[in-house]
């Protein structure tokens, strides 16, 4: 049995979010269905979140300890730029995601102060509201689809041993956001 979920071997699925803008924080069909999404699904013990509004060679880590948010958006009413989202950071995750890619021989850096964007927090705001799942942002180190296909294989492979869930980090779940 895993400690995070209560079920053996729980795998996470992977989801895509698209996020928009913070806007859709306003919309409750929106916010709803995210929130159906979270309650249907298992648990994670923590969350491995790429946004697209995060591009940085090498692939980087961000957000492993609580940090302010980052609000890269422009132009949009007060309200938005007051949102808070005080999610625990996951090291245990980071340093899961440090040993898959050094073992593949994949540049891994760490940005330990960058806060999430709001292509990880809208969604997350939606989905866990209460900020109590552990969040850790990754960035992408560029656009080349074999490649940004190849570090979600082994970031999600990695974190699934021969008995199941990785013990260490629990459950996982990885969640990308942006535009299709």
């Amino acid at each position: 049995m895993d400690a995070g979920t209560g079920q053996p071997g729980v795998r996470m699925p992977i989801i895509f979010a698209a996020h928009g803008a913070p806007v859709l924080l306003d919309d409750a069909v929106w916010m709803a269905e995210l929130a159906s999404w979270a309650k249907a699904m298992p648990r994670p013990r923590s969350i491995l979140m790429i946004s697209a509004h995060w591009e940085q060679r090498p692939a980087t880590l961000g957000a492993i300890r609580t940090v302010p948010l980052i609000y890269d958006f422009y132009g949009f009413p007060e309200r938005y730029y007051e949102t808070r989202y005080r999610a625990p950071g996951a090291p245990e995750c980071a340093s899961r995601v440090r040993d898959l890619f050094s073992e593949k021989g994949i540049p891994i850096a760490d940005a330990p102060a960058r806060g999430l964007d709001h292509g990880a927090y809208v969604p997350l705001v939606a989905m866990y509201p209460g900020a109590d799942v552990p969040v850790l942002q990754l960035s992408m180190p560029g656009l080349d689809a074999p490649r940004l296909f190849e570090l979600g294989r082994v970031s999600h492979d990695g974190m699934v041993d021969g008995r199941g869930v990785h013990e260490t980090v629990g459950p996982v779940r990885l969640t990308g956001s942006g535009t299709p």
